[in-house]
């Protein structure tokens, strides 16, 4: 029986679980280089318009999906802002958006700090966990992006480029950085 090396396992799982965070961190950062253009790009970049028709039709088809998306909808009211995303996306509504504004732009003021420690530490500090990259946050700010004040976009966007170059360091440098398991993990070269 060969020998497996732990070390090349933890490696490959940690790869495998950063991949949608670089593929995500890279389709953001395309993004925000087509909206500095001078010719707009369309938003949301994520939910184009023919997938928003497709949900639709499906809503107005389907009593199984007209049910799911009640509960959807249901959700977005008592304030859920990933479903308060998908409404606002689907059939607008201010209030909708003004969630999703006002809890994004809190949660971007708040791990900010962090990240930015992170970022002067020169790699990942052990303990903290909240530099993860959580992808639900961007496709949140792409369905309400019209929505926003250029400074608040501004903020959004300083954050997401900073976590997105921090990834994309940390990988290209080796450095120690958490997994979505362990913030504890590390791996060799």
């Amino acid at each position: 029986m060969p020998h497996l090396d732990l070390d090349v396992t933890r490696h490959s799982c940690i790869v495998q679980s950063a991949l949608p965070m670089l593929t995500l961190a890279s389709v953001f950062l395309m993004c925000a280089a087509a909206a500095a253009e001078t010719v707009p790009h369309r938003r949301p970049c994520l939910f184009p318009d023919s997938e928003k028709q497709r949900v639709l039709d499906r809503i107005a088809r389907f009593a199984w999906a007209r049910q799911q998306y009640d509960g959807i909808k249901a959700s977005a009211d008592r304030g859920n802002p990933g479903d308060a995303a998908l409404v606002y996306a689907l059939e607008g509504g201010d209030r909708y958006a003004a969630r999703v504004r006002e809890q994004l732009l809190q949660w971007v003021r708040y791990h900010t700090p962090g990240l930015d420690a992170d970022i002067a530490a020169g790699g990942h500090r052990e303990g903290n966990i909240f530099f993860y990259w959580n992808t639900d946050e961007a496709r949140w700010y792409d369905l309400v992006y019209t929505t926003f004040s250029d400074a608040d976009r501004e903020t959004i966007e300083t954050y997401f480029r900073k976590l997105g170059h921090y990834w994309i360091d940390s990988f290209a440098a080796g450095r120690p950085r958490p997994t979505s398991s362990s913030p504890s993990i590390t791996t060799r070269r």
